[in-house]
């Protein structure tokens, strides 16, 4: 049953946790979870390991506070987080997502110099290219992220 699903758009459907067999679909690529009243509770549903190899999955508007652990998504390329209340980002929680390569942080309230942090950490010490859509700064507040990851990180 569904086992050929590839796209799933369950957006706007007033949801309050995840369907836990959700993230288990043996072909699911890209799910869309966005305009829920999931929140961060909403989430705990998922079982890992993650059977589903997903490669996008739009989570923006879902109340969250966190980013949810999903475990490893080994295919994910992009994750859509905005619109939610983010109360912090870290490098590390990016690192269950072997393939990542754009994260939409767009009205989140992450900061823009902790959204830079996190991308110089990324590009610097993962040697990845950097993946979070930050805002921008003031001109020479870059320079002094810089000085601040180098004499700390």
């Amino acid at each position: 049953m569904l086992t050929s699903l590839e796209t799933l758009d369950l957006s706007d459907n007033s949801l309050r946790e995840v369907p836990a067999d959700v993230f288990h679909l043996p072909n699911l690529r890209k799910l869309y979870l966005a305009d829920n009243d999931i929140g961060n509770d909403g989430f705990l549903t998922i079982l890992k390991p993650v059977r589903a190899p997903l490669e996008y999955l739009n989570i923006a508007n879902t109340e969250i506070e966190l980013i949810p652990d999903f475990g490893i998504l080994p295919y994910l390329s992009h994750l859509n987080l905005s619109h939610n209340h983010l109360e912090s980002i870290s490098p590390e929680q990016f690192a269950p997502f072997c393939q990542i390569t754009f994260v939409d942080l767009n009205e989140t309230g992450v900061g823009d110099c902790e959204c830079h942090k996190s991308n110089f950490f990324i590009e610097k010490e993962l040697k990845r290219d950097p993946l979070l859509s930050c805002g921008t700064l003031p001109p020479g507040k870059i320079d002094y992220i810089n000085l601040i990851n180098l004499n700390h990180g």
